[in-house]
């Protein structure tokens, strides 16, 4: 039997409000490519990213803490790409990292944390064969 190796969640939409004046809020749509299924989830949260990630769990499920994020440009000027660098400790004690990288930082914050999630899946199809 070989391990599926496709991307089981795929970005589908999201959605970011901030301001001094309200709390940060985030809305995700994800599609979950095992069964074809899309998920909304909204959240408020510290900052957007912190509301992004929030439903990303609450779709996808707790994989282990976050105990890195950092963002380093890639050049400069208004056009500047962030690089979005996670690192995931499982619950295995098992440490993974991924990174993305954008023109906006939310998106790049939303990916980078999809593709942990996503290697975290595969890591425990692997661990099972």
């Amino acid at each position: 039997n070989e391990v599926d190796t496709s991307t089981t969640w795929e970005l589908i939409a999201y959605q970011v409000r901030s301001g001094n004046n309200q709390q940060p809020w985030a809305k995700i749509s994800l599609k979950n490519n095992e069964n074809s299924k899309i998920i909304t989830e909204e959240s408020i949260g510290t900052g957007m990213v912190d509301a992004a990630y929030k439903n990303i769990e609450k779709i996808c499920g707790n994989f282990g803490e976050l105990t890195d994020f950092y963002m380093e440009n890639v050049n400069s000027g208004l056009n500047a790409q962030a690089v979005v660098n996670v690192r995931l400790k499982q619950q295995n004690g098992k440490v993974l990292t991924a990174r993305y990288g954008d023109t906006d930082i939310t998106k790049a914050s939303i990916l980078a944390y999809l593709e942990i999630i996503n290697k975290a899946i595969l890591s425990e199809k692997f661990a099972k064969k």
